[in-house]
């Protein structure tokens, strides 16, 4: 996660073979806190879940872009 500002934070992928960052998710201070993220990647899709507000748990789908 990147702190754009302090306001604002960006999850993004590195591609260190052609140096350059995939934008995914962004989130702004009304978003409140997230933490503990994990990114998983395979046949049954690309997902991130992380934790919202220390008790949210939220799965986000990379290629749907939505969240549950």
């Amino acid at each position: 996660m990147h702190y754009v500002t302090k306001d604002e934070r960006e999850v993004y992928l590195y591609n260190f073979d052609k140096k350059e960052k995939t934008s995914i998710l962004s989130f702004t201070k009304r978003d409140g806190l997230v933490s503990h993220m994990k990114m998983l990647f395979g046949e049954g899709g690309n997902f991130i879940f992380y934790v919202r507000n220390t008790k949210d748990i939220i799965k986000y789908d990379i290629d749907k872009k939505t969240s549950t």
